[in-house]
């Protein structure tokens, strides 16, 4: 069913496509691989409280172009982000909501939501298990896998620093939150290698609620004293990037590291473990 009307219909796609999250950087692949398929699509940017990231002109030009196409009058609209955040369109011949959650159940408030969609597209077969298990109805329920431009992380790219400068190098990107597990990783880190070993963890991070990059690394050394009694001259180097990098040259940090790490207590997908992988 949902084959022939995408044949028969124009797709408006809402959704955060702007910024630095795995929200927009799937919605960026979905609608510009749709385009490519020759679907029509507008597209409609979510803002949030996430800060934008650099794309590249031509990238940025076409989700603006996007942005400014017309629909037709029997549309079916796709809201890639949270059910309860954005309501249903109500001049849509379907509604349909992409969405993820990082654990087994779902919270409370999002199973009424989920089921005033006609469909919810969700990234793997947990994840119907996890929403159906809520109390979503299993029929409304598709999988349809992440979307990320592999090709991009597998090209030839140079080290965005000296392979030389920071001897054996590990690398962890995420968001500076419990649920990403900093302090395991933290904690592993300064067990198994001392100050005078040539290593060095990499810690490309983003803020959470309103962080700052001091706030971050306070938190962060404040917990190696604690926990370990590790002053920052005898811990193991750790180095934090706190800038932000363009889209197209996130192939360069990874080739920049030896070892991608990330022992999460959670992923919706795990998009940065896709990354390194590629």
């Amino acid at each position: 069913m949902m084959q022939s009307l995408l044949h028969n219909h124009s797709l408006l796609w809402i959704a955060p496509v702007l910024d630095a999250s795995g929200f927009a950087d799937e919605a960026r692949n979905f609608v510009l691989g749709i385009d490519d398929a020759g679907i029509p699509i507008h597209l409609k940017r979510i803002p949030w409280d996430v800060p934008d990231t650099e794309l590249d002109p031509e990238t940025l030009k076409r989700l603006q172009e996007l942005m400014h196409r017309g629909l037709s009058p029997d549309f079916i609209c796709v809201n890639q982000f949270f059910p309860t955040q954005v309501p249903l369109a109500e001049a849509a011949a379907v509604n349909v909501c992409r969405t993820i959650f990082e654990t087994d159940r779902i919270p409370a408030e999002w199973v009424g939501a989920c089921n005033e969609y006609d469909f919810l597209w969700v990234p793997s077969e947990f994840h119907v298990d996890a929403f159906a298990r809520s109390g979503v109805d299993a029929s409304k329920l598709r999988v349809l896998p992440e979307a990320i431009d592999a090709e991009l992380y597998r090209q030839s790219a140079h080290p965005l620093w000296p392979g030389d400068d920071f001897g054996f190098t590990f690398l962890s990107t995420f968001v500076w939150q419990p649920r990403k597990a900093w302090d395991i990783l933290l904690e592993a880190y300064s067990r198994e290698f001392a100050s005078d070993e040539n290593v060095s963890l990499i810690l490309k991070v983003f803020p959470d609620r309103r962080q700052s990059p001091a706030d971050i690394e306070a938190e962060a050394w404040g917990f190696i004293q604690n926990r370990l009694g590790l002053s920052r001259e005898e811990a193991p180097a750790l180095r934090f990037l706190h800038d932000s990098i363009p889209v197209n040259d996130m192939p360069r940090l990874y080739h920049s590291a030896d070892c991608f790490v990330l022992p999460t207590r959670g992923e919706g997908w795990g998009r940065p473990l896709m990354e390194a992988m590629a």
